[in-house]
């Protein structure tokens, strides 16, 4: 009796021995569960839009790359968590329909089948009554994308100045500056009676270098400027040069501004380097019609507001629905085939990623509103909350603008000239240029007069360089150069 006894005692203590053994070892498993959860998986609906989210389908498998798969990798470990991104069935961002189901990513929150949208989706009052968004990743107003114009067109006016006169005109007041200036150092080296080879003890080093080749050149550049000169040359032959020079810059101004004037008389620009440069501008024309993405938060934006000229560019929209496109590749397609004669409405980050893409035809104006970029949810749903923490951590983190600055800088850095250009169009009073000039410039025919009063002068100047010459060496000694000097004074005032 008592060996069954301790039988049985035995087998309790070892049934009780193997209970304690299986809590603990619960226990243990449960601990390191609690300090290594293991990873969730979330499902992940977006759409295929650069730089947002691209996809490449190989053998191997799916390449994904973009600014959301960044920002998903970045927010994966902060909420312990595994990311799986599918692309969107329907190809929709997302739109109520009439039976109040909703399309697109947020209809695939909303029935469970992606826990996330994660895409450029705008935050809007209609999608937050639905579903909840997350804080925002990206802030924007609404651009209006046009054809760039002609580069060829914008230098035209650039060169305004240089209108007044032909090339070949031009071509010989270079020519005319270059002899007046070499007459001039020859003048300065040869003539006895310059300061280069005055005799006189008072005359210092710098006034005898003032006439040397290169300050001749500057002598006549200066004057042509009306700038004057430290010094005028002490020849007979050098100030008849210099007077003939200065009524050929005087004669040369004169026709200058009055052609000048002439030619923004007679060609008044017909077209400006763009049709507009604002949303007030684009509303006020009709040669360019515009348009958006049908089931975008663009046009909803516009239908919405109260600002008379928002209103305005809805009802414009809405009178010819055929300029609403259902993509923004389509929209920027009809761009660049319009000749100008099409724009496109889109949210502002997005539009100035696309347009600094190759083949760099396009630009971006204006800027009007404001929306913002975030992710969705389902209504009241735990992960809001997580995806919140996790955008806000980044934001602190200084990641998101590092993402941004990876995935925004395009190739053709459009903003960097073109619309810094354009932007300052108002302070330059939109310079603009006529495709057809009436007015051609001066030409040489028109243009002789002053030629022949400089060739006049030069010719002048020469006789007199000869005489200044002869008469300091031909039968008059190199000490008594002072004495011819007053006998050619005196000749010049009988």
């Amino acid at each position: 009796m008592s060996m069954s006894l301790k039988k049985f005692m035995f087998s309790i203590n070892l049934v009780s021995l193997g209970f304690f053994l299986l809590i603990s070892f619960q226990c243990i498993v449960t601990l390191a569960e609690a300090k290594n959860p293991a990873k969730k998986v979330i499902k992940v609906s977006t759409f295929q839009i650069h730089p947002f989210y691209m996809e490449e389908k190989h053998e191997s498998g799916r390449e994904q790359h973009g600014y959301i798969v960044d920002m998903l990798a970045e927010m994966a470990p902060l909420m312990n968590v595994t990311f799986e991104i599918n692309l969107v069935k329907d190809g929709h961002f997302g739109q109520i329909r009439e039976d109040g189901n909703w399309t697109g990513m947020i209809g695939e929150v909303i029935s469970g089948h992606a826990d996330i949208a994660a895409a450029p989706l705008t935050l809007t009052l209609d999608r937050l009554k639905h579903v909840d968004m997350s804080f925002p990743f990206l802030s924007s107003g609404y651009k209006i994308v046009i054809k760039k114009p002609d580069l060829t067109q914008v230098t035209r006016g650039l060169f305004i100045v240089l209108k007044p006169f032909t090339t070949p005109v031009w071509c010989f007041i270079i020519l005319a500056y270059v002899l007046t200036g070499s007459f001039l150092a020859i003048i300065g080296r040869i003539s006895p009676y310059e300061w280069t080879n005055a005799s006189d003890v008072d005359v210092d080093s710098e006034k005898r270098s003032s006439f040397n080749c290169m300050n001749s050149f500057w002598f006549t550049f200066s004057t042509f400027m009306w700038q004057g000169y430290r010094i005028a040359p002490r020849s007979y032959s050098g100030r008849t040069l210099s007077v003939f020079w200065w009524i050929f810059v005087l004669v040369t101004l004169v026709l200058y501004i009055g052609s000048m004037a002439a030619h923004l008389l007679a060609n008044r620009p017909k077209n400006e380097f763009l049709p507009f440069t604002t949303f007030h501008e684009m509303a006020k024309q009709s040669e360019v019609r515009y348009g958006a993405v049908k089931s975008g938060s663009t046009v909803r934006y516009f239908k919405r507001s109260s600002v008379p000229v928002e209103r305005h560019i809805y009802e414009n929209i809405m009178k010819d629905q055929s300029v609403l496109t259902s993509s923004v590749r389509e929209g920027l397609q009809r761009v660049r085939e319009s000749e100008g004669k099409y724009a496109y409405i889109m949210e502002g980050d997005l539009a100035e990623f696309l347009v600094s893409q190759k083949p760099c035809d396009l630009m971006v104006v204006g800027d009007i509103g404001d929306h913002s970029y975030s992710f969705v949810t389902q209504k009241n749903s735990l992960l809001s909350n997580e995806v919140n923490q996790a955008i806000i951590r980044l934001k602190e983190m200084n990641i998101i603008k590092k993402i941004h600055e990876k995935w925004m800088l395009g190739e053709c850095h459009t903003k960097i000239f073109w619309e810094v250009f354009m932007d300052g169009q108002a302070y330059f009073d939109k310079l603009t240029s006529a495709h057809d000039d009436i007015f051609s410039g001066l030409s040489v025919t028109l243009f002789a007069g002053p030629l022949i009063i400089l060739l006049i002068g030069m010719i002048i100047a020469g006789s007199l360089l000869v005489a200044e010459v002869f008469l300091s060496g031909g039968g008059i000694k190199r000490h008594n150069i002072r004495e011819g000097g007053h006998q050619l004074r005196e000749s010049f005032n009988e």
